[in-house]
């Protein structure tokens, strides 16, 4: 006759986040909501660093 085991228990207290929420809305929206708002984003082209020519 075995005993019954008890339910098992979490001892330790939930962990807090690494890093607190922002409050700004702005701050709060993840990069990637950006990318959707943007219209043929497939076309976007960014414009090559400073002193480098583009190739022809």
């Amino acid at each position: 006759m075995s005993t019954p085991t008890p339910p098992e228990r979490n001892p330790e207290p939930p962990v807090p986040p690494r890093f607190p929420l922002p409050d700004h809305p702005d701050l709060a929206r993840s990069h990637t909501d950006d990318v959707d708002d943007v219209p043929n984003k497939d076309d976007v082209q960014f414009a090559p660093p400073e002193g480098d020519e583009p190739p022809d």
